[in-house]
């Protein structure tokens, strides 16, 4: 008999165990030390399907806040999705993925998120969202756009615990970031085994890097003055990159953008996260007036049914107005593809009638904060 529940403290064990080897052998409590180290395992919640006492299908949810602007977003990203192989084909995650998205919604949270394929999640309400820029740089970037001043010695070393409190005072200035508490900020960059490094120009602390283990992807890069960019991006090129590297850069980070635009040789969008909502009028608000604060919109109205909930939106006078009535003409969609409708890179086609500039609302998370 198959009993499915939520995971208790002392079989996280053995729930550690199923994901390390449905994973090929992964090691999660280096993978993801946020969640898996022995002092953060009971960080997040497990639902498994347990035959006897054995553990045979194992979903994980882990909660956080999503600053966005000046609205905070509570939320929960699902990881950890594995079963036995011996297990598959049992239904499993028909039973595991609705108990671990009900728990977040009890929880108060206003969305999920999580990384898979498309259809297989679409089942549980989840689209593609957001996007990030992948900018290509390479050697003839670096010859013919990118140069250091004789003025300035910027400097990448791996970053240190006692500089993680600088790093993470740059993060929190960000608008759109999810919250990540000082004390596990370097454990956090290492999501997914990510390096981190600190930027110094002239010996002193100017920003901190996250990347792949080869050095030419680079997911995340926070300076304290952006005006410093191209140096920086010249620099590790100089230092790590000889051949050329990637920079992920989430779409509203416009400081970046202005620069990397005209230079890089090449540029890609993805949207590497899903997103699945439970608060159709909070998240709108919250994006749609982030998105106010990043650029001037017109004033007008949309609204939009996924048959359970809905919302209407209007920018009048300048402020942002979200309510849970729906409008007679609203357009309507099912809720993954409502998704797609307001935070793909193609939400304007989806929507022609919205407001011109409204869509896509902007959202992108870096890989640290997945999970």
């Amino acid at each position: 008999m198959t009993v499915y529940r939520r995971v208790r403290p002392e079989e996280m064990r053995a729930c550690i165990s199923l994901a390390d080897e449905v994973f090929q052998h992964e090691d999660f409590r280096t993978l993801i030390p946020k969640a898996y180290s022995p002092e953060h395992e009971q960080r997040a919640a497990h639902f498994a399907a347990f035959e006897g006492n054995q553990p045979v299908a194992l979903v994980a949810a882990l909660e956080n806040n999503l600053h966005v602007g000046d609205a905070i977003l509570k939320y929960g990203y699902i990881g950890t999705v594995c079963v036995h192989p011996a297990a598959r084909k049992a239904g499993h995650m028909r039973k595991l993925l609705p108990m671990a998205l009900d728990s977040l919604r009890e929880s108060g949270c206003s969305l999920a998120m999580l990384n898979g394929a498309r259809q297989r999640y679409g089942y549980f309400g989840f689209a593609p969202a957001g996007a990030s820029v992948s900018y290509g740089i390479s050697e003839a970037n670096r010859k013919h756009a990118l140069a250091v001043s004789p003025e300035r010695r910027i400097c990448f070393a791996p970053l240190r615990q006692e500089q993680a409190s600088e790093a993470w005072q740059l993060h929190a200035r960000q608008p759109m970031r999810a919250e990540r508490p000082v004390q596990d900020f370097l454990e956090i960059l290492q999501t997914y085994r990510r390096v981190a490094f600190s930027v110094s120009v002239n010996g002193n602390f100017a920003g901190y890097l996250a990347c792949n283990a080869s050095l030419d992807t680079i997911d995340e890069l926070i300076l304290a003055d952006n005006a410093l960019l191209q140096e920086t991006l010249a620099a590790w090129m100089d230092a790590h990159a000889p051949k050329g590297f990637h920079l992920t850069v989430p779409s509203w980070d416009f400081a970046k953008h202005q620069q990397l635009a005209l230079l890089a040789e090449s540029s890609s969008i993805s949207s590497p996260q899903q997103m699945a909502i439970f608060d159709f009028p909070r998240v709108v608000s919250a994006f749609l007036t982030f998105k106010k604060q990043l650029l001037p919109l017109p004033e007008g109205t949309l609204s939009l049914s996924t048959g359970d909930q809905g919302f209407t939106a209007s920018i009048q006078g300048g402020n942002v107005l979200v309510s849970a009535t729906v409008a007679p003409d609203a357009s309507r969609f099912s809720i993954p593809n409502a998704v797609t409708a307001l935070f793909s890179p193609f939400a304007q086609s989806l929507l022609p009638h919205a407001p011109a500039g409204w869509l896509p609302l902007p959202f992108a998370l870096p890989v640290a904060d997945e999970f």
